[in-house]
Parts: C-alpha cells; sequence; structure tokens
C-alpha cells in the first residue's frame, strides 16, 4: 500500500469547507498511518508548550491509534473525544 499525502500548494488541490485552516493553523502532512511519524508535529506542540493533545480523525483502528499511541509514548496527556473519529465500513476486510 502506498499512501500519497495531498499537497496543499497543488493547484488540483482543495480543502473541504470544514476542515479549511484558519488564523495560521499548522498543516502537518503525514506520510504514513501515524501523524507522529517523521513530521514536525512534536516540533510545534514543544515550541507552542503544549502538553496535552486531542486527537481525532479516521479510521479509527488505524490513524487514530497510531496517532494517540505516538503522542502518548512522547509524554504527552492523550485524549480522543467521542465524536471526533469514525471507523470504516470496510474495517472487516483489511
Amino acid at each position: 500500500m502506498v499512501e500519497l499525502p495531498y499537497d496543499p500548494n497543488d493547484k488540483d488541490f482543495g480543502w473541504e469547507p470544514l476542515a479549511t485552516p484558519k488564523y495560521g493553523e499548522n498543516i502537518i502532512v503525514k506520510k504514513s498511518w501515524s501523524a507522529t511519524n517523521k513530521t514536525a508535529l512534536f516540533d510545534i506542540l514543544r515550541q507552542s508548550c503544549i502538553d496535552a493533545v486531542l486527537v481525532c480523525g479516521c479510521i479509527t483502528s488505524v490513524c487514530v491509534q497510531h496517532t494517540a499511541f505516538g503522542v502518548f509514548e512522547e509524554g504527552y496527556r492523550t485524549c480522543t473525544l467521542l465524536d471526533t473519529f469514525c471507523q470504516s465500513i470496510f474495517s472487516d476486510i483489511f
């Protein structure tokens, strides 16, 4: 499986209205299931003096879980909120 990240600078790229970054928000482009693997996430968290992370996204048993584990293992208080993640209807075939 190869996962190609979206490039926000690509001419064909478009943000979904609910996910459009605002007010200088950081964009973390992940190249794996976890947002903690070879990304600038921890540098940004340290520079911003953040000690707790709320993890949300799709798919619960893959990306959300791997990111939550990575954040927790790095020593951050880690939480998921009930209505902020989902599971694929195809999860039973993977």
